[in-house]
């Protein structure tokens, strides 16, 4: 039976949904990365970047790129620039701003005379607009309704969406791999170190994971009685493939700065590298994927047993 420890950690990594791969680390009017604790932006304050994680947000100054907000409340009197993202949050925008807005699951409300000068994306929200708002973009809105309703259209458009899908599947699975390597450092290390020593082990078991896994849904699925084991069967398949991976990234980040006589000591740097090298890898037709596949194999293996990092360095490298 997963002890209450390992069950925190996999529900505490799977809380962190963001959309925007990896705004680093940046400090003093760079970006803010704050979870649970409120953020204020006085007027006159400059700062690249907000992401805000389960926290009220109040901006009275100026941010020049994106807003990420996560399960919290936003308030916004001063300058946008690039982005607002929320997801399954309240935001009230009382100043124009020149970006886009993405909304899921959230609730959107436009002041009085408020003019959003971008798109407007809402996947399950409500936008709410007061006397003269305006959004001089396109306002598209998914929810079930219109999805089913427009399924029959064959055409750019609903293309457009399942690749809009995709591409936002991957920016969530980007951020939490990133987060989870940003959020449990000692970890990662205990991975790496297991990793180091048990290539061929890890790829083994993650080999026979990944084969008997589809199977095992199957079964599940026929026995009834064992469908509601199902999502949970997903998530923990989901959290095993995000760390292993993000402990991989790490590993090919830090190789590549090596070669580069990097001196810093930064353990989100390589971490991010590592993550956008495997982006580029997907790229390449068949051979790409085939890559990332191995990856994902190695991944699934490293995580399992290294116990999502819990296991100490000592026993992981017997």
């Amino acid at each position: 039976m997963m002890s209450t420890k390992k069950s925190f950690l996999i529900v505490f990594v799977l809380i962190f949904i963001l959309l925007i791969p990896g705004m680093a680390w940046a400090q003093g009017g760079g970006a803010i990365i704050r979870i649970g604790q409120d953020i204020t932006i006085s007027e006159g304050e400059v700062y690249d970047a907000i992401i805000g994680i389960g926290n009220n947000v109040n901006i009275s100054g100026t941010i020049n790129g994106a807003i990420v907000i996560v399960g919290g409340d936003l308030e916004i009197e001063g300058s946008i620039g690039d982005a607002l993202v929320l997801v399954g949050s309240d935001a009230h925008l009382k100043s124009s701003f020149r970006g886009d807005v993405v909304a899921v699951g959230s609730k959107v409300i436009l002041a009085p005379g408020v003019i959003v000068n971008g798109d407007i994306v809402s996947v399950g929200s409500q936008i709410l607009k007061g006397e003269n708002a305006l959004i001089t973009g396109d306002q598209v809105e998914v929810n079930a309704n219109n999805i089913i309703s427009s399924f029959h259209i064959w055409g750019p458009t609903f293309l457009a969406i399942i690749l809009g899908l995709i591409l936002l599947a991957s920016l969530i699975f980007a951020l939490l791999t990133f987060l989870a390597g940003a959020l449990f450092p000692t970890g990662i290390e205990r991975s790496k170190t297991y990793l180091r020593n048990n290539l061929g082990q890890c790829f083994l078991v993650g080999l026979i994971l990944f084969i008997f896994f589809l199977p095992l849904n199957f079964i599940l699925l026929i026995t009834l009685i064992g469908i509601p084991l199902i999502p949970m069967l997903w998530l923990i398949y989901g959290v095993l493939a995000i760390w292993g991976i993000s402990v991989l990234a790490n590993i090919i980040g830090s190789k590549i700065l090596n070669a580069f006589n990097y001196q810093g000591n930064s353990h989100l740097l390589p971490l991010f590298i590592g993550i956008l090298i495997f982006y580029l890898l997907a790229l390449i037709p068949i051979l790409g994927w085939l890559i990332i596949l191995i990856i994902k194999i190695i991944a699934l293996g490293t995580a399992l047993l290294t116990q999502l990092g819990l296991r100490k360095i000592d026993e992981a490298t017997d």
